[in-house]
Order: structure tokens, then sequence, then C-alpha cells
């Protein structure tokens, strides 16, 4: 497979989240062991949280030209809509396409990847192609992107409470959040705080913690290591949900992005987690939530019948995923 260059269109910044960039990169390491040229393509905009490798665009046009010439596009972008997709589709007919809401209407695509298990039948019948076969779909748990430091681990005598609010905090709330546990009695001892490069207000969430004897960690590559001692969670409900569930931690999770709602839709329904939306909500309602999700972990920290039960309902994933999509993918080359 050499030689064969693929192209991945997803952006990172301090308004949409590490999210995208970070199960993309995970696609782009396996086709890399497999020798393939991987490249990123990102908008300018988002320098800042990109790499000097990458390839940086100012206008979708340029990337349409780019990915006409490539042989795979992977494109995990909330900003194209339908008729982005399509136009990309034409330029690229080799369009591995990462969705999360199923919201976008017809979805032109080789291959679709969404790790919820939403029913896509009524928009590819409503799919207006130019080509016979309906795109490969690859749906549900199976198919979350997920690096191979995690596996689920039997639960023993992990006493932190994880706390991590994604790799930007984008509604700066890790330090509302430790103010209250504090303020609530919640042993410093027990709290554990990962925090991403990029996270906004770090130095003040770092400064708290160190006042406080607080564990904090930043720019962490272990996170399989850090969830292992986790008794429960709090989290950003984005790709961080399927690292805690293959960890086997109960969870509360903080919607904090549009696209986060189907996913915590789905796994709020297994029994496993606790769902927070605050993405819509103003400061001051976010505050009041803050400290009703304190109060609530509280309750749950004691209370082993919950958290046996949280455990023992939390899906299982084969891990098998990975392995279908890139044999498909490679069998087309």
């Amino acid at each position: 497979m050499a030689n064969i260059q693929l192209l991945i269109r997803a952006d990172a910044s301090q308004e949409i989240g590490m999210g995208h960039r970070v199960r993309c990169q995970i696609l782009a390491d396996l086709f890399c062991e497999k020798g393939w040229q991987v490249s990123f393509v990102c908008h300018v905009s988002c320098c800042q949280m990109s790499t000097d490798e990458d390839i940086f665009i100012s206008h979708e046009d340029a990337f349409l030209e780019m990915a006409a010439q490539a042989d795979l596009v992977i494109l995990d972008h909330y900003q194209y809509d339908s008729k982005m997709i399509e136009a990309l589709y034409k330029a690229q007919p080799k369009l591995f396409l990462i969705d999360d809401m199923n919201d976008r209407g017809a979805l032109y695509c080789r291959w679709l990847l969404n790790p919820i298990s939403l029913d896509y039948q009524v928009n590819l019948a409503n799919l207006k192609r130019s080509y016979q076969e309906a795109p490969d779909l690859f749906l549900g748990l199976d198919y979350a992107l997920l690096r191979p430091q995690f596996r689920r681990k039997p639960h023993g005598s992990s006493d932190k409470l994880f706390i991590t609010l994604g790799g930007t905090d984008s509604l700066s709330l890790t330090l509302p959040i430790l103010t209250c546990l504090n303020s609530l009695g919640f042993r410093s001892e027990n709290m554990m705080v990962m925090l991403g490069q990029n996270a906004k207000g770090a130095d003040q969430v770092i400064a708290f913690c160190q006042q406080h004897n607080i564990e904090y960690q930043q720019s962490v590559r272990d996170v399989a290591g850090l969830m292992s001692q986790a008794k429960m969670a709090i989290s950003a409900g984005g790709s961080t949900l399927f690292e805690l569930a293959a960890m086997g931690v109960p969870s509360s999770f903080l919607q904090v992005a549009d696209n986060q709602t189907e996913l915590l839709k789905e796994h709020e329904s297994y029994g496993w987690c606790r769902v927070y939306r605050m993405h819509d909500k103003g400061k001051d309602v976010r505050a009041l939530m803050v400290a009703k999700i304190c109060e609530q972990i509280m309750v749950d920290w004691d209370d082993t019948d919950y958290l046996s039960q949280c455990q023992s309902r939390i899906p299982h994933s084969q891990h098998s995923g990975l392995d279908q999509i890139l044999e498909k993918i490679e069998s087309t080359f």
C-alpha cells in the first residue's frame, strides 16, 4: 500500500474542541502503519492546534482540488452540510465520512462511520447518487475509534474521581467544579484532574490544584493509566465517553457541544451514566448546574449499589470494528 495518499479533513480549536482531531488521528496512525502517506488538512484559523506537517487552507475549494488528486479522503467536519459533502464526493468518490448526529440529510460517501446506532435508511434511500451501491455503514459501539491502550478493566480498589472536560474545556467548567467539590468537603486526595494542553483557564486550574493538594496531569499520553485509577468520572460528553466505558468507569457526562446529543442520549438510556446538557445554557444556569452535579457526586460516591449497577450496565465493545474498516477500504485498492 506504499505511496497511497490519504487526506483527512478535520479541525481543532478552542471553539470546536479536540475530539474530531483525536479520533481521526487514530485512523491516521493505522493507515501510516500500513505504509500510506497521510496528511491532515486544516483551516488556517485552526493552526494553533495543528502540527507543522498539516496542510492549511483558507477556503474549502482548495480542499476539493486536493481531494480529487488523493486516493482516499476522510471527512470529520460539522461545517460540511449535505451539499458540501456531495461536492466532495463528486471530487473524490472514495470518501470516508465520520458522523455523530444523522441530521444533515443525504450523506454522499463510500463509507460511513457512526459509533452510535442511528437509523440511516431514510437518508440513504433519498440519495440522488450517481453510483449504484449504497455506502458501507459502520454503526454502533464496535466502531468507536479507540486507541489500543483502552481495554475494559475489572473494578477494584480505584479511589479517584477523574475529572476531565475535554482537550479545550470550551465552557471553562473545570475550575467551578473543583471549587464546588472542595466547598462541599470532597476529599482532595480523591480528586484527579486531566487537562488538555489547550484547556481554557489551565493556569488557574493548576494553581487551585496546587493550593489544595489535588493531583493534576496535563497533556497526558497514558490516559488509560489514569482512568484505571478512577472510581467515578466527571467528563465532557465526547470521545472520552467511549474510553471511560471501555475502562468500566461510572460517569457523569456534561454535554458541551451540539453534536454530542445522540451519543449521550444513547448511553444515558443504558443506565450507566448521568447526563447534564450544558452547551445551550447561559453562564448563570451552568453555575447552578455545576452545584447540582457536585451535590449528586457527593451522594453517588458512597452509594455502592448505584456504582455496581452502573458497572453492570456499561455496554461492551468487541474492539473489532477498526479491523473491519481497514479490510473494507484496502480491498478497493
